[in-house]
């Protein structure tokens, strides 16, 4: 109710008449909009400036969307706000890194005199940002033009590989949008994707144990190659707790005598089932290839680590195969590319992680307790990440060898070193940055649906596109209004030098001198920011 009484009670100071819309910033607007006409028109000391209530944009400052909901950020964040510009919609954020500076001083003050000294130092900020506007506009001038042309450039790029139904199509979304923004926020959601996240292995495994009890052909054929899978991920889990602790202590010794027996087990009981699925079939005359994360190097001694698993992928193409286990590479593939699936999300998790980490137990302490615990978290999820990238390595490789589709094998990329970097705007989709931030191929990778990927890429484009345009039509506002702010500054220049003028004219002594040298001091400002200007505002000649 208090945010309520101060905006309605603010805006009925001003002369609304006329105007298209009002941009409203408030860090909680998402919340805060869905009942404010309804509260509002409940009251009855509360209303809006007549003509107001339907036209207002309820936006979040930059500072604060990135933190809500990944709907939040194209229904709220002033990028996508037609008429925008490029705003923060945020002021006090902006001050806070320069009051930091006075904050030994304030501390030991009382709170009377520490508000005080802060209303000084908000003042001083706000005059030497008054005299300073010229040179400040100026170069956002050419910084705005600089951006307009890189993200013409951009978009240009996207524009002239699209179809001109696409084209049409997507312009159509853009319109309709915008024309329903002011009255359903959610009309926004086409700059989010559509589609859905792609298929874990636990789905592809039960989809494909379906079709078996369905066919009563191969059953358990599929739950034997998930065995097969999670035994070998179960031996880069053993490696990589041998490789943490070089000189292990008893204890860590113990631990990882205990998952090598229960590899054991695990490994007999495969075995077990693979002479039940495949009695003609002598897995001890098969020829395999060496363990992928083994490759070229000379193994000291057996073991159970590097033990191969005899399924499709490892096993080498000869005569004695019987067809039923030929008919295995199938099931393996469409396995695979659930485990595939499932490292991906591993890796962007543990990438948003260490991101988080970052800037929330380390950069905000100075203190060595609070960075080293946070230190350890980085050093657990390093540890995570390279576990899922040799997973994902390991099922590349594997539908390589069992011959997957070449539409398939496109889906999914060599990872290297560089998409690994943790950043944050990568860990959320309305992280900041995004629209020059170049993201790594898997955070928008969707295998989901048709296996010729063509509904992925639709929406992968169409995303990219809306967004890119978006982008580019901020800009090119953004150098209109700042165009408009240089007329403005230099009449309110001149209008404060002429009030100053006016009430010189009417006073003596002392006051007429105060006021005719405030009028100077406000006409060298004009003066100044006309000869600033000029070469934006005069036509070439």
């Amino acid at each position: 109710m208090n945010m309520d009484y101060a905006t309605t009670k603010a805006w009925s100071y001003g002369d609304f008449t006329g105007i298209e819309f009002l941009i409203w910033g408030y860090d909680v607007n998402c919340q805060y909009q869905p009942r404010h006409k309804e509260r509002v028109g409940a009251s009855e000391h509360l209303s809006f400036p007549p003509g107001l209530e339907d036209k207002i944009y309820y936006a979040i400052g930059t500072f604060h969307v990135h933190g809500h909901k990944n709907e939040c950020y194209p229904r709220h964040a002033t990028s996508f706000i037609k008429g925008a510009g490029v705003k923060s919609a945020e002021i006090l954020e902006s001050r806070w890194s320069e009051l930091n500076h006075a904050a030994p001083s304030l501390r030991y003050m009382t709170l009377a005199h520490r508000a005080e000294m802060l209303d000084a130092l908000m003042n001083d900020m706000n005059w030497k940002t008054m005299v300073n506007l010229p040179d400040y506009i100026s170069k956002s001038y050419d910084k705005a033009l600089n951006e307009r042309d890189d993200a013409e450039d951009e978009f240009d790029k996207l524009d002239s590989t699209t179809s001109d139904e696409q084209r049409a199509k997507w312009a159509s979304q853009e319109a309709q949008a915008h024309a329903d923004h002011l009255s359903n926020v959610k009309a926004m959601d086409i700059y989010l994707s559509k589609l859905e996240a792609a298929p874990p292995q636990a789905q592809l495994e039960l989809d494909r144990m379906e079709e078996e009890q369905s066919a009563g052909n191969n059953v358990s054929l599929t739950g034997w190659i998930v065995q097969g899978i999670e035994i070998q991920q179960q031996q880069l889990r053993i490696l990589d707790e041998i490789a943490r602790h070089p000189s292990p202590t008893p204890p860590q010794e113990i631990k990882v005598a205990k998952l090598k027996e229960n590899l054991i087990q695990r490994f007999t009981d495969l075995m077990n089932k693979a002479e039940t699925l495949f009695p003609d079939l002598d897995f001890m005359e098969l020829s395999c290839r060496p363990c992928p994360w083994v490759g070229g190097k000379k193994v000291s001694e057996p073991s159970i680590v590097n033990r191969h698993v005899p399924l499709p992928s490892q096993v080498v193409s000869s005569r004695v195969i019987p067809g039923a286990y030929q008919a295995a590479k199938d099931a393996e593939i469409a396995l695979r590319m659930g485990e595939a699936n499932d490292a991906l999300q591993g890796i962007r998790t543990e990438i948003g992680h260490k991101s988080y980490v970052y800037r929330a137990q380390i950069r905000p302490y100075k203190g060595k307790n609070r960075r080293t615990r946070g230190w350890d978290n980085i050093k657990r999820s390093d540890g995570e990440l390279r576990f899922y990238q040799k997973v994902y390595t390991n099922a590349l490789a594997a539908l390589r060898i069992l011959g997957a589709p070449a539409e398939v094998l496109a889906q999914y990329k060599v990872i290297t070193k560089e998409d690994l970097r943790t950043v944050t705007s990568v860990s959320e989709p309305n992280a900041p940055g995004q629209s020059k931030e170049k993201m790594a191929w898997f955070w928008s990778l969707d295998v989901a649906g048709d296996s010729d990927g063509s509904e992925h890429l639709e929406e992968l484009y169409r995303i990219s596109w809306l967004r890119a345009k978006a982008r580019r039509d901020r800009w090119e506002e953004e150098c209109v209004l700042l165009t408009s702010e240089m007329e403005w500054t230099i009449n309110y220049y001149k209008n404060k030098s002429e009030e100053w003028s006016r009430l010189g004219t009417g006073s003596e002594g002392d006051k007429k001198h105060l006021a005719f040298a405030q009028s100077e001091l406000w006409r060298f400002l004009g003066d100044r920011a006309k000869g600033e200007f000029h070469v934006y505002l005069e036509p070439p000649s």
